[in-house]
């Protein structure tokens, strides 16, 4: 595109648009400027009226085409066009090369670049040789973008053709693009004529990798052996999606005999080591084969539909997190199987629930107190609960103790009420501590300072699962599968004690969060104990540290677990209501602040890290008083020895205790000031709501709160300066960051 040289001044007849100057005549002008004589011909290409939008742009816009000419590289490296009757000695046209051999530099650095990464991606391949000439029709050459053809060298600075349609104008010998291809078919030329080597594209050796790594990915999924454990393929296909590659030892021993078998279980595996899916599979591949038993036999009685199209499994877990984790897999597992889950758990809205039952799931996942009030209630999808073809238990053990699940009871006497429905009903009772047993607890020896005659014996695992086993109702001939370790924990977590007193322990935890930041759990005995670490960490700034406890709302509970996954260096401070069942991936730490009161609870607390053969560090804090419980937790769990002791370095122990000190008294500062402020606003408020006139008798009480008031914003003050302090200490982590480095 280029724009006229001058306008012209005569006018045509009566007047109109100015005279067009021929386009040639202009561009031979324009070379007696500047003593240079163009052979070169240039052709006025015509454009149409509907090109412009303004009668006035017509004339201070043309569209020409070079024709008679030819594309030379010199000796030096530069490339230049030369015109009919121009010798290779002559200077190149400045003006017509400027912007093109800008971009050619830009485009042969990066196509060097291209060309090492591609040679490092082939290593010791041969590569295909191939002369390309400079005469050559068409070339074959890299660029970052791909594979590009390009027809002619004449086709390099493209033209528009006479009777091109206006649109098609738009495509000019200016084009950026053409302008890189043309310098990358030059670049391509001059290299073939040093080494004779042609180039490949980028394209191919890309697709050969993305090739490679699909075939290993696929390789990795071992689906015959998940179709020897009876795996339908409408599962394998969801497995395979989410890379669960092979069976796990638990998933190894049970499914063939759940599924081939339809045997009820009894499973006793370490924590990650997936048992929620060696129940979830064979109750989704019962539900597909009863559906299609009903279409091949075409069944049209009501009762069968209802069988088939109604409740057909119920899971039960102790905790309302648990739940929705195995809603999760579920649905993981039943992607492409059509089966519907619902998630009955107390803390939401009943309403919802009950909405969500009247789409008629196939399976329900619920926590036993819930469940029993829906059922109470009698809600219809729930009243062929005692109809039910699979019943799942997962943490059996806690489930079924005395005084924990009352409404558990309830649930089982109905699901057993009728012989032949419980018959044939499928069973699944899973635990990591399903086999495990211990002392009873020494409040069961004595009554008061007196020792019990008849003292309570140590109930053997074998007792145990029989006891549970009748108490849920299992068939004969279950198959029981026990492949917890002598410890009690898996092989890949390390566990250490740390011995202090209980003043210590914040220090020590501080200590630990901060020179070994991951993502961590935190567990305590109390939900005291669980606000008050919150609220310290948090002014320690930590990250993002969450609480989770049982008096909490339960979209909060589940919100900040959501948020802890999200964090990989989230801290999550929490009861034993996260003990049990939550998988979260690469939680890399677990901290005992308090000791747990049973050895059960040590196994399931530890077991939220080292999951599915990851590695994973368990710290025990034991104060003094302490040390009795932890002596008796590793007698229950067969250990003689007490756990190595957590190694500190002092130096920089030292320095983070007046962190603490500071921290420490910020929260109780702030817990005050909040503590008065609520007193305050209360009887503001009580007042205001009673109309209470004051008088002049109340005069003294006035002056007596106007002090109080007063008190209340200097202690604000204070507290506001020790956060002040406090954030002065915490913007210096050096001495922390040279120690880690130095080890």
């Amino acid at each position: 595109m280029k724009p006229k040289a001058k306008k012209g001044s005569k006018k045509s007849g009566g007047g109109g648009a100015p005279k067009k100057t021929a386009p040639g005549a202009n561009r031979g002008n324009q070379g007696k400027q500047k003593s240079r004589s163009k052979k070169g011909e240039w052709n006025l290409v015509p454009v149409g009226d509907e090109f412009f939008s303004d009668k006035e742009f017509e004339n201070l816009v043309s569209f020409e085409e070079l024709v008679d000419y030819n594309v030379v590289s010199k000796a030096d490296g530069t490339k230049e066009i030369l015109t009919g009757g121009e010798t290779e000695e002559q200077e190149p046209v400045k003006g017509m090369k400027r912007k093109a051999e800008e971009l050619e530099e830009e485009e042969e650095e990066a196509d060097e670049q291209d060309d090492i990464e591609i040679q490092q991606k082939l290593g010791k391949k041969k590569q295909k040789k191939k002369n390309v000439g400079v005469d050559d029709a068409s070339e074959v050459i890299n660029t970052s973008a791909g594979l590009v053809i390009v027809e002619e060298v004449e086709a390099d600075v493209e033209s528009v053709e006479s009777n091109s349609k206006p649109e098609e104008a738009k495509v000019t010998k200016t084009s950026t693009k053409n302008t890189v291809k043309e310098s990358s078919v030059k670049k391509a030329k001059k290299k073939n004529k040093k080494n004779g080597a042609a180039v490949k594209s980028v394209e191919e050796p890309e697709k050969e990798e993305t090739q490679e790594n699909e075939t290993a990915e696929e390789n990795d999924f071992e689906e015959q052996e998940w179709m020897k454990l009876g795996v339908p393929e409408v599962i394998l296909r969801s497995l395979k999606e989410k890379k669960f590659n092979k069976p796990t030892n638990i998933q190894t021993l049970t499914l063939p005999a759940a599924i081939l078998g339809k045997k009820d279980v009894v499973g006793a595996a370490e924590t990650g080591s997936g048992k929620t899916l060696a129940f979830a599979i064979p109750i989704i591949d019962g539900i597909i084969k009863r559906r299609s038993l009903a279409k091949v036999n075409n069944s049209t009685d009501d009762d069968d539909d209802e069988e088939v199209d109604g409740l057909q499994a119920l899971i039960l877990t102790p905790t309302r997190e648990l739940a929705v984790q195995i809603k999760n897999h579920f649905d993981v597992a039943a992607k492409y199987a059509n089966v519907k889950t619902v998630v009955i758990v107390g803390g939401l809205a009943s309403q919802k629930q009950e909405r969500l039952l009247r789409g008629r799931p196939d399976v329900v996942i619920a926590t036993p107190g819930r469940l029993w009030e829906l059922v109470h209630e009698g809600d219809p999808h729930l009243s062929t609960i005692n109809q039910i073809k699979y019943l799942a238990i997962d943490e059996t053990d806690r489930m079924v103790e005395k005084g924990h699940f009352k409404e558990l009871q309830s649930i089982l006497q109905v699901l057993n009420k009728e012989e032949m429905h419980k018959q044939s009903r499928q069973n699944f009772v899973f635990s990591a501590t399903l086999a495990f047993t211990h002392e009873p607890p020494q409040r069961m020896k004595t009554i008061g300072n007196r020792r019990v005659k008849q003292q309570p014996k140590k109930v053997s695992a074998k007792v145990k699962l029989k006891q549970i086993m009748e108490m849920v109702g299992l068939r004969a001939n279950p198959k029981i599968v026990d492949i917890t370790t002598s410890k009690g924990t898996c092989e890949t977590l390390t566990e250490m004690q740390i011995n202090c007193s209980q003043d210590y322990k914040d220090y020590y935890l501080y200590y630990f969060l901060l020179c070994h930041p991951g993502r961590a759990i935190v567990f305590c005995n109390s939900i005291n104990c669980v606000r008050r670490l919150t609220n310290i960490f948090f002014f320690l700034q930590c990250g993002e540290v969450l609480p989770l406890h049982s008096e909490m709302h339960q979209k909060q509970r589940l919100r900040n677990l959501e948020k802890f996954t999200a964090n990989e260096k989230g801290i999550l401070i929490a009861t034993d209501v996260a003990a049990r069942g939550l998988d979260i991936q690469n939680i890399q730490h677990v901290i005992h602040y308090q000791v747990p009161k049973t050895a059960e609870s040590y196994i399931h607390r530890s077991g939220r890290t080292a999951r599915a053969f990851k590695g994973g560090i368990a710290i025990l804090m034991v104060e003094p008083g302490e040390t009795t419980t932890v002596k008796n937790i590793f007698r229950s769990l067969g250990r003689e020895e007490m756990l190595p002791i957590f190694d500190v370095d002092g130096k920089v122990f030292r320095e983070i205790k007046s962190r603490i000190e500071m921290a420490v008294k910020v929260e109780k500062f702030e817990h005050t000031v909040r503590k008065k402020l609520a007193d305050h606003n209360w009887m503001e408020k009580s007042k205001k709501e009673m109309e209470l006139a004051t008088s002049e008798e109340d005069s003294d009480e006035d002056s007596g709160k106007a002090g109080q008031k007063k008190n209340l914003m200097q202690a604000k003050k204070k507290l506001e300066n020790y956060k002040n302090q406090l954030a002065q200490m915490l913007s210096n982590n050096t001495f922390v960051i040279n120690n880690i480095l130095s080890k």
